[in-house]
Parts: structure tokens; sequence; C-alpha cells
């Protein structure tokens, strides 16, 4: 059976101190014996992990970031746990590879950014990479047919195995580290500047807040950070440009596809004079190389589009400015910048709550609720931003709310409590077993249960806290405030007049 330890290397990349991104906290190598957090067994297999790390010959590297973490393999946790570590190596070559200075080539490459994910296991001594003969074939560990030692992978998908005394060297000749690179440090600058801070705010999150366009965002910057590998020329990084471009745009392939291309960089860069010419350059470039395999400007000539037409004619001779790969990641970061942006200023002001209403929002608590799979307080806490919203969006919502769904969703929350009702006085338990317990009876007499349960946990916890507080709702502070919901007197007085269903009650008030 497989180890339940999991550790990451980024043997290229150093820092000074603990860095957490996507949820996963990253240690610089040189002080894992410091910290506490760290057992002693993730503290041995690190040492002998980050032992292995050459830069070449007998050179070996010094400082690195590691992470440990509990991964029982075929779990849910270890899938999550891989697509965190994913995600961390993704964002940090993104941001290594930024352009730097007028040259606008890449800091750092793709390469720095490689990150390398072991478990302990029993190797056999014949797989490769296994240091297990010395030069006339002879075994250095005689009678023994697997050895203990780690397996890993090299970018989650490239097998490797080591042993003590192995050695791992950069797959680049000619591999440098940079002095001055310090993760920690670099964080704390970048976090300065304003135009990172979407960038930020998606490194330090460590759940999504909107799983299919961050699903698109890494697809795009994976497509971008391979754009700035050294494995590959100026035709290859275009093509990985030119992906990265459309998986963020998300555009269909078409014949309008660089129109819609030119129309979405100006949107989010403006009206900037040879924009667009670039853009017909990059992706005649990228069309030329995708269908015939080769095309020889892979340069930007800076001049309009009728210049750029004669030079593919060849009556036109013009020396190209930067190459067009250049161009595209400082655009494409612009663009993402500004796509980060526009998603996380929605987020904040919660934009989509503006366009739901009271009864999406029930049916929503509803099918989160009915997933028995999930333990109750992760139920209830899935559903707690709903519940607030509830009250905000109360009196505009109102007409569209059927009374049976209050009374549907509160019998699910009452369900799902009951697994936590041993913490509870008794008036709460049976004010619970109450709701559980409706049947047939007035929807008028089902509601006032709702008002029983209300009394009863502030009998015992208190005041209600606030719809708009920022404190951090446990369970029973969601019951709380969606009993106090399902207690509001116009759900009672719809029923004394069940002919007005739309719940325009004023004129009876009147």
């Amino acid at each position: 059976m497989e180890s339940s330890e999991l550790y990451a290397v980024l043997p290229y990349l150093k820092s000074s101190d603990i860095v957490s991104v996507r949820g996963v906290r990253f240690y610089p190598s040189s002080r894992i014996s410091e910290y506490d957090d760290l057992s002693e067994s993730a503290k041995q297999n690190l040492a002998a992990l980050t032992s292995v790390f050459y830069i070449s010959n007998e050179v070996r590297v010094v400082s690195m970031l590691v992470a440990a973490l509990d991964s029982e393999p075929g779990t849910l946790q270890d899938v999550e746990n891989f697509r965190r570590l994913r995600e961390a190596r993704t964002i940090v070559s993104y941001l290594y590879t930024s352009p730097q200075g007028p040259a606008v080539d890449p800091f750092l490459t793709h390469e720095h950014a490689d990150m390398f994910v072991f478990r302990p296991a029993k190797v056999s001594r014949f797989l490769p990479g296994v240091d297990d003969a010395d030069a006339y074939g002879r075994a250095k560990h005689p009678g023994s047919g697997r050895l203990d030692g780690y397996r890993g992978r090299k970018n989650f998908h490239s097998d490797l195995w080591v042993v003590e005394g192995s050695r791992i060297y950069p797959s680049l000749p000619a591999f440098w580290l940079n002095i001055s690179q310090d993760l920690h440090i670099d964080l704390g600058l970048i976090s300065s500047r304003a135009h990172y801070s979407p960038i930020m705010d998606l490194m330090l999150r460590g759940e999504p807040f909107d799983s299919a366009l961050e699903n698109r965002v890494f697809r795009a910057m994976h497509w971008y950070n391979l754009s700035a590998s050294r494995y590959f020329g100026e035709d290859v990084a275009i093509i990985a440009l030119a992906v990265g471009f459309e998986s963020l745009f998300d555009l269909e392939q078409g014949p309008d596809v660089t129109r819609r291309l030119q129309e979405s960089v100006r949107l989010l860069v403006g009206r900037i004079p040879r924009l667009d010419s670039w853009v017909d350059q990059f992706y005649t470039a990228r069309s030329k190389i995708l269908h015939t395999g080769y095309w020889p400007h892979l340069g930007f000539y800076a001049t309009g589009e009728e210049v750029f037409k004669a030079i593919q004619r060849g009556k036109h001779e013009e020396r190209f400015y930067r190459t067009l790969s250049s161009y595209g990641r400082r655009i494409f970061r612009i663009c993402l910048d500004g796509i980060l942006t526009s998603v996380v200023a929605a987020a904040e002001s919660d934009l989509r709550s503006l366009f739901e209403h009271n009864q999406d929002r029930l049916n929503s608590i509803c099918e989160k609720l009915s997933d028995a799979g999930v333990d109750a307080e992760e139920r209830m806490a899935s559903v707690a931003q709903d519940v607030l919203n509830l009250h905000e969006y109360w009196f505009e919502s109102e007409h569209l709310t059927e009374n049976r769904s209050v009374i549907g969703a509160g019998k699910l929350m009452a369900h799902a409590m009951r697994s936590l009702e041993s913490e509870a006085p008794h008036p709460v338990k049976q004010a619970l077993q109450s709701i559980v317990d409706i049947s047939d009876e007035s929807e008028h007499d089902q509601l006032r249960r709702f008002i029983s349960l209300h009394t009863a946990l502030e009998e015992w916890r208190g005041p209600t806290p606030s719809h708009r507080s920022n404190l951090d709702l446990d369970a029973w502070h969601v019951l709380q405030l969606y009993a106090d919901f399902a207690s509001m007197p116009g759900f009672l007085l719809r029923t004394d007049w069940p002919d007005k269903t739309n719940g325009n009650l004023e004129e009876h008030a009147g």
C-alpha cells in the first residue's frame, strides 16, 4: 500500500520563510528543522529528498522550496492536494516568467518552477534512475531486490524513482539559479503593487471562488508558462501563447478568430497604435505554423497591415523589432489582470446575488442539504451565504417566495442538525423534532414551529446575529438565522389570505 505521506519539492526556487500558495504551505529547505508543525518523519524524508538535487557535476542545490502533506492515495483529499500543487506550480511559474525591462524577456524560465512530488516507497533496484550498480554492473546492495526510497513524478507526468545516493540534474543544459530570487520577499514586493492584486488574490485563496472561471484561467496560464520554456523555440512559443489567449477569452475556432481576439484585446488594453498589426502578424504566424509547420516571420514588424502584406509577398524587406511572443506575453498578462480584476470586483460586490431571488436560494438550500454524503456541519456551512442572503433580499423577493419551499428547506435543515443535537438543550431538541415531524397540518401551524425553534435558540445562544455581521457562523448560527427568516410575519399573513399568493398584502393591510 502506498504511503500517505506526500512531499513536494521545487528545487530551483528558494524562500527565506514559509509561503502559502493555493492552500499549500511551502517551507525553505534550509530551515525545515525549525518548524514545529512538521513531523519528525516529514523532516527526515524532506532532508533525504533535498539531498538528491544537483545543479551540475558535484554541485548540490542547497536552498529550495518543500511541502509536506498528509494525503492518502486514492482519496478525494489526495485528488484535491494534487490539484492544489498543480495550481501552485502554475502560479509560481507565472509570477517568475514575468517580462522584465525593455527587452520584455521573462525573468526566469518555466523550468525554474519544475516541481517534483514524492511518496516513500520500496523501489526496485532495476528501475531507471536507481543508482544500484558500479561501473562494472556489480550491485552496490547485493541480495536486495527492493530498496527503501521514493516514487515520484516530475511536473505531474514524468515518473522517477530515487534512493539514497541518487542524483537529479536540471533537464536543461547550462541551467542557472538566480541569487536574488526569494519567494517570500518577492511576494511582499508584488503585493504592494496594485496591478498584481488580482493574481495575489488567486494565489492566496485556498478555495475556488468560481470553479469554471478558475479552470479556464489556470489552463490559460499553463499555456502562457509553456511559452516561457527554454525547451522550445519561438514557433512553439507562439502556438502556446495562442492557445493561452484562446483559453483565456474562451474563443471558438472559426474564420473570425483573429477579429475576435483583436476585439477582446482592444477591450481590455485599449486602442494602442500597431496593436491590431501585432494581432494580425501573431495570428498569421500561428496559423501558418499549425497548418504548414513553418513560418519565417516570427518577429514583429513595426509597421502597418499593408506593408506587412508586402513583406509576406516578398515585395518589401524590413527587419523585425522584437519577437512576436515577447509582445504576446506582456499583452496576455495585462488581459489576465483585467479579467481577474473584474471577476474579483463582481465577487466582492456580490453581483451574482442581484440576479437571484429568494425562491432560487431556497431551491439551492434544498439541493445542498439533500446531499447525505456530506456531514451536517459541512452542509450547513455550504448554505450559510444563501441564508444570509435570504435576509438581505427578503423585501424584493417576498412575492416570489413560496411558503412550502420555506417549510421544506427548514425541514431539511432540521434533519441535518439532528446529528448535532446532543450539544443542544431540551427545548431546542424538542423544537427540532417538531419540525422533523411536520406532516399534513396547515402551513400556518407548520410555520409557527419555526417561531418556537427561533425562541428556543435565542434563549440558548443569545440574540440572533445580524445577517450583515462578519462573524464566522457555525451550524447553530445558520439554523438560528434561518429560523428567524422562516418566522417573518409575511409568511404567516399569507396563510390567512391564501388567494394573495403573490405576497401583495398592502391592500388587505389598508
